[in-house]
């Protein structure tokens, strides 16, 4: 009994600790929308998924199916957003690597062209169609 009850403390403790960062990385996407802010909050969201489901393996409930459905959608609406993120990326290296100035003019303008669309909020990086 002792021990299930340290257990218990344990998630708590675990849980805790996993929702400061989440708070805080989802107020950074919100104050800064910076690509690292999103990394950060999506990377919380799986932490504290990982206590949930540990939580949730030796008693499973409809609050922690929720909870866990929830990060998913929180994951999934920022989804689209850092892929287009690390496309960008992607596409930057490209440019550096590139063996010509025409390759490198090519990579140079397809990268304006996907932060501005990025900026406009209609990338589409993930079915990797650029318009």
């Amino acid at each position: 009994m002792a021990t299930n009850k340290r257990f218990g403390k344990e998630l708590a403790h675990y849980a805790r600790k996993n929702v400061r960062p989440l708070k805080h990385s989802f107020a950074d996407v919100i104050d800064t929308a910076s690509a690292d802010a999103v990394h950060d909050f999506r990377k919380a969201t799986r932490n504290l998924q990982t206590v949930i489901d540990a939580c949730a393996a030796r008693r499973p409930s409809h609050k922690t199916r929720k909870l866990r459905t929830q990060l998913k959608e929180c994951r999934r609406a920022l989804r689209d957003w850092r892929d287009s993120d690390v496309l960008l990326v992607e596409l930057k290296k490209s440019e550096r690597r590139a063996h010509s100035p025409a390759e490198r003019r090519c990579w140079s303008k397809l990268t304006e062209h996907t932060a501005l669309l990025e900026k406009e909020g209609s990338a589409q990086p993930a079915s990797g169609k650029v318009n």
